[in-house]
């Protein structure tokens, strides 16, 4: 029932939505001509029309404003994009263009609107069964009587239907209900009575129409189902022995065939449970196998990078290090996509500063904007409290992704990101985020698909920009997460804006107060002290790698290449801090660890590792590691991570 994105994008471009006070203008069609219009030029059509509101705003699904409505020529679905308030028998102008939806139906898209006022009630028209079928009636408000077939009670969807007694003339009505609210379609429609529904004629399937009802009041009862009759009797009579016959006989068979489709489903249970774990196993060990060379090759561009190079070999460098960035990020796309996949994507609350996670995240890709002459502008609304409670890896995800994106499709001008507030109150912030860009923009015909997986809005082979397909579908998922929606305006030439909005949980205490307690301390600069570091790597690129960036700031360094040198080492010698492989020859890191852990050492170990995946950091927690980093490994997320634990050391020192 719903036009393609690009198509609504265009129209809300041209003209503002919703109701105003201005008239509508362009010229007046009855809704029978325009139904003519669209199907003969079989393209939109701009319009004016003049109906009364027959289902009235709120009542579906589909979006808060949207509504039927008729004149004495037809009935016409409508689409406003946002929410309006229209009384039931209300008389309407509206201008906008109509097109045909999906299922062939003829649909209405508001620009303007203005009310004319509430006139006589509709009267329904009167309809036989087999006429209620076919198109004559769509969109209008219709009453039609029959024998009720069928009876189903879902969650929010009561269906019931209607038979003629006639072949071909099953007539299908439903009525959506608010989730909690009791049904009473059990009760008004049993199998076999006589019942008389009132509602929108719409289309089913493309050729058959079904009875949208607008509230319970539509389903009336005319005529209770007939008790057993007395003609009934020996007909039931026999059919009641010749079940008990076939009863005894079935459930013989039935034994029979339980059994063998318990072994069989366990069989299939086994296969598809190894199946998983090999999938898993395998994305494991690609993150594993790709990250373990990238971290050399990222971290010993950085180091070169930072010593006296002349201008072609810092281009070269820099184009090395944005290489090998672009191939992480299709890396972490994949991984992400098949953990989406699974159902295992994780999702973890804390409270965190709203504010400064959108700098850092900005200030983090300022970079690349700059590197393409582009501006880079954010702000956050003032009245969105600065401390809150969700998932901020995942937020800073979805605003990379959307940034990054508009980045490489603006190839001149600016992007701005903007926080604002949604609605607020003392315990929940819904905050709606925009990614605006003035780039290439995006063809209406390609605007309902970016959020597909794999969908890429230039697929050819001549295609200027790279990727997977799948940094929108992630982002589009990860929204879900948040409780939120996302979607896109973008006309091309002219640029596009990301649109999508999360909900946050306010916490109890004041930022002020909380954020020593749950941020941490954030000291300026490096470690001011020099620590004793054991380093456990067994590639030689990575723990070069590790080692310079180290002893860059004056850290006293010893290495070990398996897990046991590792432990012989950690029992020998007092260490401040171990940097810990998982994925090591002769014993793991994890098993390194498990066994200090039980001779008594309280030395901080961090896991430095390929493995990506969340499983790998909570098996590194369960063995007593103390925190983890995921290859290939930045130079400020090191000096961070030791930061930290120096933070964490003066801190028991002045406590004990």
């Amino acid at each position: 029932m719903r036009f393609s994105a690009g198509f609504w994008t265009a129209v809300t471009a041209l003209m503002p939505l919703g109701v105003s006070g201005q008239p509508p203008t362009g010229e007046l069609y009855t809704v029978a001509k325009v139904r003519q219009l669209v199907t003969e030029l079989g393209q939109p059509l701009h319009c004016r029309v003049r109906i009364q509101v027959s289902m009235v705003p709120g009542l579906l699904v589909s979006g808060p404003g949207d509504f039927y409505g008729q004149d004495d020529t037809a009935g016409i679905s409508v689409l406003t994009g946002a929410p309006v308030k229209f009384a039931s028998g209300e008389w309407v102008e509206l201008e906008g263009w109509a097109k045909a939806g999906d299922e062939g139906e003829v649909e209405l898209r508001v620009a303007r609107s203005l009310s004319l006022g509430v006139g006589r009630a509709i009267r329904p028209k009167i309809v036989e069964l087999r006429d209620a079928l076919g198109r004559k009636h769509e969109g209008q408000l219709i009453q039609v009587r029959g024998e009720v077939l069928q009876t189903s009670v879902g969650e929010s969807r009561d269906t019931v239907v209607l038979g003629g007694g006639e072949a071909g003339t099953e007539l299908r009505a439903y009525l959506r209900r608010a989730a909690g609210q009791a049904s009473v379609f059990t009760s008004l429609a049993p199998p076999g009575a006589q019942v008389e529904i009132t509602g929108i004629s719409l289309p089913l399937n493309g050729s058959a129409h079904q009875i949208r009802l607008r509230s319970s009041a539509d389903l009336t009862q005319i005529e209770a189902p007939p008790w057993i009759r007395p003609s009934w009797a020996i007909s039931i009579a026999l059919i009641l022995l010749m079940l008990g016959g076939a009863a005894f006989l079935w459930i013989a068979s039935l034994k029979q065939a339980v059994a063998r489709q318990t072994a069989e489903i366990r069989h299939l249970m086994t296969k598809a449970q190894d199946s998983a774990r090999l999938k898993s196993e395998f994305v494991a060990n690609m993150s594993h196998e790709i990250r373990t060379p990238m971290n050399a090759i990222l971290g010993l561009t950085e180091l070169t990078l930072a010593t006296d190079l002349t201008l072609d070999q810092r281009e070269n460098l820099e184009n090395v290090r944005n290489a090998t960035a672009s191939l992480l990020g299709v890396v972490n796309d994949v991984l992400d996509f098949a953990r989406i996949e699974e159902g295992k994507l994780p999702f973890r609350e804390e409270i965190f500063d709203l504010n400064s996670l959108l700098r850092e995240t900005m200030q983090q890709l300022s970079l690349t904007a700059r590197q393409k002459g582009l501006e880079l502008s954010w702000n956050l609304d003032q009245e969105i409290p600065r401390l809150v409670r969700s998932d901020p890896y995942r937020l800073r995800q979805i605003l990379v992704n959307l940034v990054s994106n508009a980045i490489k499709f603006t190839p001149s001008g600016s992007i701005r990101v903007e926080g604002a507030k949604e609605s607020l109150d003392q315990k929940t912030a819904i905050v709606l985020f925009s990614v605006a860009d003035t780039g290439v923009g995006i063809d209406l015909d390609d605007q309902a698909r970016v959020f597909d997986a794999f969908a890429q809005v230039d697929g050819s082979l001549t295609r200027q920009q790279g990727g997977t397909g799948l940094g929108l579908s992630i982002c589009a998922r990860l929204v879900e997460l948040f409780h939120g929606q996302i979607w896109v305006d973008s006309l091309p030439g002219k640029g596009s804006t990301f649109h999508f909005t999360a909900q946050f949980t306010i916490p109890d205490e004041s930022f002020e107060a909380a954020k020593d307690k749950y941020l941490g301390a954030t000291p300026g600069g490096h470690a001011p002290v020099s620590l004793r570091v054991l380093v456990a790597e067994d590639n030689e690129m990575n723990r070069r790698l590790v080692v310079r960036l180290l002893e860059k700031e004056g850290h006293q360094v010893s290495v070990a290449v398996d897990g046991q040198e590792a432990l012989t080492l950690a029992c020998a010698e007092a260490f401040d801090l171990i940097l810990m492989d998982i994925q090591m020859p002769v014993m793991s890191g994890l098993d390194a660890c498990a066994a200090l852990r039980t001779r008594g050492s309280a030395t901080p170990v961090v896991a430095i590792t390929a493995h990506a995946l969340p499983e790998f950091k909570e098996r590194c927690a369960a063995v007593g590691m103390n925190d983890y980093l995921a290859k290939p490994i930045h130079s400020e997320e090191l000096y961070a991570m030791i930061r930290k634990h120096v933070a964490r050391i003066a801190m028991s020192v002045k406590n004990g």
